[in-house]
């Protein structure tokens, strides 16, 4: 679940991207530069803090055709912040390349990245490169699938979530007019954490390395309301199959067996010229099927008959409002609060984000 807060690293990303079936249009460049403030408010396992960054960022975005049905883009994302929780200057960058076009009514999408972090203050170094590339078929003017394949490799300096993973996918999707759309399909990949090894039987160390097998099934929906206002639904479920396991109280479990369940709802709209609204909620769940819960003192709660479950839930909304012909000002607010019968996942957060962004 991505319910905890982490301190910015800095993100390095090479991507090469299709998109829909026809090709872009060649265009300039697109630049946004701004600056901007946030804060969270945060505790977990009973331990709070705050964390508040302020810097100036820059986006970059360029793309050009490269045959009558064919493109490529580039972009760039800089952030600079100083972080008052590490004292530090933290940056985030992504740098990327996207290629993509049509073959007849049908599509095809491309991508590769390395996301890379330098050492500013207390940050991890890390480097991971990622790759994607997925088909869409066309079967009629409102039904097509999409088989998709994703990788990764993440490496971090001074971390043990160091892994690896492949993924393949189907997604079917049929949209009967311009104003709604609906996608379903299934999902199946196979992690490998190379710093993580598990357990023997008597709760001896082995050579052994983790290796997680996730399965889900997706559904969802999309559409405009009016003229001005975007919506989306998507749910999902599934089943994740790990080796790794753990010793409590004399007792090795297999710790991270778990069924999955999630749901995201977004909402964007314009109604007027100079504001934007959008919004998110989102519910992220986990059912373990061996894993005791634990207290405060990282002590079995009750009598072990209980395994334990998490529930993550969390709202973001941004509002932008144009000041000028090419300025906007930008206030967001987020939170979430993790749901639990182990004390020492318990958490909450909530932030806001305050910006001023100029476009060239």
């Amino acid at each position: 679940m991505k319910h905890h807060h982490t301190v910015g690293n800095t993100i390095i990303t090479l991507a090469l991207t299709c998109a829909s079936a026809l090709p872009l249009a060649a265009a300039g460049p697109v630049i946004l530069t701004g600056f901007e403030s946030s804060g969270v408010l945060q505790s977990w396992a009973g331990n709070e803090d705050s964390v508040a960054r302020h810097g100036p960022y820059l986006d970059i975005d360029y793309r050009a055709t490269v045959a009558e049905r064919a493109y490529w883009g580039t972009w760039y994302t800089g952030r600079f912040h100083y972080d008052t929780d590490e004292s530090a200057i933290t940056d985030d960058h992504t740098l990327g390349v996207r290629f993509g076009g049509s073959v007849g009514d049908n599509s095809y999408l491309l991508r590769t990245a390395v996301d890379a972090s330098s050492d500013l203050g207390d940050q991890i170094t890390t480097l991971a490169p990622e790759w994607s590339a997925a088909w869409t078929q066309a079967f009629s003017d409102t039904w097509s699938g999409t088989l998709r394949y994703s990788g990764l490799s993440r490496y971090e300096d001074r971390a043990v979530d160091d892994r690896y993973s492949h993924g393949v996918g189907l997604d079917l999707a049929w949209d009967p007019n311009l104003r709604i759309g609906y996608h379903t399909g299934p999902g199946v990949s196979v992690t490998v954490y190379p710093e993580w090894t598990v357990l023997t039987a008597n709760g001896a160390a082995s050579d052994t390395l983790r290796r997680d097998i996730a399965a889900e099934y997706r559904l969802g929906a999309e559409g405009l309301l009016g003229y001005f206002t975007l919506w989306g639904i998507d749910a999902a479920g599934g089943y994740v199959a790990s080796n790794a396991n753990r010793l409590v109280d004399g007792d090795v479990e297999q710790s991270q067996d778990k069924t999955t369940a999630r749901m995201d709802l977004s909402l964007s709209t314009r109604p007027t010229r100079i504001l934007s609204v959008s919004g998110a909620v989102t519910a992220d769940a986990a059912w373990y099927t061996d894993r005791t819960p634990l207290d405060e003192d990282a002590l079995p709660v009750g009598d072990g008959g209980n395994d334990t479950y998490e529930v993550w839930t969390a709202a973001t909304v941004e509002t932008g409002w144009r000041l000028g012909e090419r300025v906007n000002l930008l206030i967001g607010a987020n939170g979430g609060h993790l749901f639990s019968n182990d004390e020492l996942l318990r958490g909450w957060t909530v932030g806001g984000r305050l910006g001023v962004e100029v476009r060239f």
